[in-house]
């Protein structure tokens, strides 16, 4: 299930932000992960005048995370204050690292 959210740049830098546990495994086999859920939580610094074009991005770059190995489901929060530094929160939560 994807619920809610701005640049190309930020699009990259989720994608990478998303397959980097995967990328660590397999370049470097000394890092062992556990076979476990995980959960995964980002912050963004968006403008609230930027808020509405992440959340379209956002929703476009979920759906294709949403059909890779082990995704369960990501939630995209949105700051109710509107000075906050972090106006948006994405929390992902993956079956495990090697899903």
């Amino acid at each position: 299930m994807r619920k809610i959210l701005f640049s190309p740049l930020l699009a990259v830098l989720f994608m990478v932000a998303t397959l980097s546990a995967s990328a660590q495994t397999n370049h470097n086999p000394n890092i062992k992960q556990p076979d476990e859920p995980f959960t995964s939580i980002s912050l963004f610094e968006v403008t609230q005048q930027d808020a509405d074009q992440f959340v379209a991005d956002w929703n476009k770059r979920s759906a294709v995370v949403g059909q890779m190995p082990g995704f369960v489901t990501a939630t995209l929060y949105k700051s109710i204050l509107p000075d906050h530094k972090y106006q948006l929160v994405d929390v992902a939560q993956w079956q495990s690292y090697n899903a």
